[in-house]
């Protein structure tokens, strides 16, 4: 199955080495869904796999940065928390506190 081809690099991910200021930049996520068509034993349950691709720039200089690739895997209900946390992300943006913040960062 195509979901088996693809490991989870959770350590590598967490782990991930940064570039010279420290910093990882996004680059692309693409994402795919991975279901089971069918299957001979009708009682089990089907489960939906997100495969994501995360690309990020990693150091390197200035005309040639690098890019590092990091493939995940995930269920739905891990796909809605992410959702969910990064739309409280979005909505703390506009809090004084962050505003504070990205004034002293400028």
């Amino acid at each position: 199955m195509a979901s088996n081809a693809l490991a989870v690099e959770r350590h590598s991910a967490l782990t991930a080495t940064s570039g010279a200021d420290g910093k990882m930049r996004y680059k692309n996520l693409s994402w795919r869904l991975d279901t089971e068509l069918a299957r001979r034993n009708i009682s089990s349950k089907t489960e939906p796999k997100y495969m994501l691709r995360l690309d990020v720039y990693d150091g390197g200089n200035e005309d040639k940065p690098r890019v590092k690739s990091m493939h995940l895997q995930a269920d739905f209900a891990n796909m809605k928390r992410l959702q969910t946390e990064l739309q409280r992300a979005l909505g703390e943006l506009g809090a004084p506190h962050a505003q504070r913040l990205t004034r002293y960062i400028k």
